[in-house]
């Protein structure tokens, strides 16, 4: 038989401890932005640096943010990946180029892990 509980009273968990919001991962996050912003780019794309130099600025900045060693391998190997798709200027990426990339992936019969990891990177 279920208990009725007022809508202001303060919740408990079963052993009447009150409720903790969640924390660490499980805590609730802002909503996914769609939109890339200069403020957020990584790598100044507006200067169009050479290809090479962009690749070792995102390592860089991966170290720098302590990413694991296997991380950034395969962060790197994406972002390769993707810019030997690409071959327009990295300024003009925008969103519809990602998606179109993410789907060949899928098309091309790559892992759900695999677009998992290019898409985050």
């Amino acid at each position: 038989m279920s208990r009725l509980v007022a809508p202001d009273a303060p919740r408990l968990y079963t052993n009447g401890q009150p409720w903790r919001d969640a924390r660490g991962r499980d805590a609730p996050r802002d909503a996914v932005e769609t939109e890339f912003k200069a403020e957020h780019a990584v790598v100044d794309l507006s200067t169009q640096p050479p290809k090479p130099l962009v690749v070792k600025c995102l390592v860089r900045e991966l170290r720098i943010r302590f990413y694991s060693v296997n991380t950034i391998k395969n962060y790197r190997s994406a972002w390769v990946c993707f810019l030997r798709w690409y071959r327009g200027p990295l300024d003009l990426i925008d969103q519809e180029d990602i998606r179109e990339y993410l789907e060949l992936l899928v098309n091309g019969g790559a892992s759900a892990s695999e677009v998992s990891v290019t898409l985050s990177a």
